[in-house]
């Protein structure tokens, strides 16, 4: 079995160019990247935690969650969203993105989150705790 080194780190403003390129090549395309500048550039999306996850200094994944309301109730339980998760395919399959996951939900039990949503594949979350879905719980997803 091969032991994989990894580093996990709440991301700052030096790390914009590493995030940008590990969700360009995670994704196939920038639209992603795109998603992700404009979220951590969002003052309503705060707090946010982004996180980076690094092998031997290379970016190789990422994770953002985005701090969530209900119906737009800023007084609501602190609440994220998880989106997206990036991970570049050549380390896929080394259970990266499940720490990212892992790290992220402690950090947010930390700071007061309550509830994490992801919007996301229906055979990937459920292995990291995920249910669906959030509308029997009260909470409807506003896609379909």
């Amino acid at each position: 079995m091969t032991v994989h080194h990894f580093t996990f780190h709440i991301t700052d403003k030096s790390d914009a160019s590493d995030i940008r390129e590990v969700e360009t090549r995670a994704f196939g395309f920038s639209k992603e990247a795109d998603l992700v500048t404009s979220l951590l550039e969002d003052e309503s999306a705060r707090p946010a935690l982004s996180l980076l996850a690094r092998y031997e200094g290379k970016a190789v994944g990422h994770i953002l969650f985005t701090r969530a309301t209900f119906k737009g109730e800023m007084d609501s339980p602190l609440m994220h969203i998880l989106a997206p998760l990036a991970v570049i395919p050549e380390y896929q399959g080394m259970g990266v993105g499940g720490r990212l996951i892992r790290t992220g939900i402690e950090h947010l039990r930390l700071m007061g989150c309550q509830t994490v949503f992801v919007l996301g594949h229906a055979t990937y979350y459920p292995r990291h705790g995920f249910e669906p879905c959030a509308g029997d719980k009260g909470y409807p997803a506003p896609y379909p």
